[in-house]
C-alpha cells in the first residue's frame, strides 16, 4: 500500500471577495497527463467524491477517501462539494500508482 502526501490544492487556496460582492478562489492547479492506468466512472445522482475515490483507491493508499481532490482537479470539477449538476458525466478517475509525484 502507498502512502500519500497530504498535499491538497483545496487547501492550498485563495479566496478573494471581489468588489461586487462575488468570490473568487484561486489555487493552483495540478497538471496531468492521460495515463495507462486511469479509469473512467460515470457520475450518479447521490454520488460524492470521496465515495468514488474511496472504490477506485482502496487498499492503494492509506485513508483513500482523502484524496477526492485527486479527481476534482483531474476532471476540472470547480464546486467539488456539489457534483449533482454533474450526474451523467463521464469522470477520469486518475492511476493512483502514477502519482509519484506525491509519494512522501
Amino acid at each position: 500500500m502507498s502512502q500519500l502526501s497530504d498535499y491538497n490544492p483545496y487547501q492550498q487556496n485563495r479566496i478573494y471577495e471581489l468588489e461586487n460582492g462575488e468570490e473568487l478562489q484561486i489555487r493552483q492547479a495540478l497538471l496531468w497527463a492521460e495515463q495507462e492506468g486511469d479509469r473512467t466512472y460515470t457520475l450518479s445522482k447521490g454520488d460524492e467524491l470521496d465515495l468514488i475515490v474511496y472504490q477506485y483507491y482502496k487498499g492503494k493508499v492509506e485513508n483513500p477517501e482523502r484524496y477526492w481532490w485527486l479527481i476534482a482537479e483531474v476532471n476540472q470539477i470547480e464546486n467539488p462539494l456539489d457534483i449533482s449538476a454533474l450526474v451523467g458525466t463521464t469522470l477520469t478517475i486518475p492511476d493512483v500508482l502514477a502519482l509519484q509525484f506525491l509519494r512522501g
